[in-house]
């Protein structure tokens, strides 16, 4: 029996699986691989969790990141009405999630808890609010 060596992108997983995931599921979301969904009256919320390009075996670094999309219309394909990245939403620089193996994962995990109550969702229910405002102009004819 060999011993398995635990990577980065497994220690992400993880995160995903014990953080990430439980806050959105109780804030109403779908997980469907790195992407998360909320369906709503008019558009649907996602958050994607984006891995850097350069990533290797000892350090992960990844962000989030937020759209609303009209009802159908998906992420990358289609224009959004609104998307941010996290460092966008907390109004600082390049803000990305860094994982080597000096990071304590759990708190890791807590600090993106907290961001995703603190900035994710006040986005969304900014943005749904925003929309909303907008198809009662439209249909009105303003």
């Amino acid at each position: 029996m060999g011993l398995e060596t635990v990577t980065q992108q497994d220690r992400l997983k993880g995160i995903i699986k014990e953080n990430i995931a439980p806050a959105m599921k109780e804030a109403g979301f779908k997980k469907k691989g790195n992407w998360f969904n909320r369906q709503g009256e008019d558009n649907t919320d996602f958050l994607n969790i984006v891995s850097s390009r350069w990533n290797t075996g000892n350090e992960v670094d990844f962000t989030l990141e937020a759209y609303v999309m009209p009802n159908g219309k998906k992420p990358i394909k289609d224009a959004p009405i609104k998307r941010q990245r996290m460092e966008h939403l907390r109004e600082g620089e390049n803000y990305w999630y860094k994982l080597t193996p000096e990071v304590n994962v759990k708190e890791l995990g807590q600090v993106i808890e907290q961001d995703i109550s603190k900035y994710i969702m006040p986005f969304f229910a900014s943005r749904t609010r925003c929309y909303d405002t907008l198809q009662n102009f439209e249909v009105k004819g303003r």
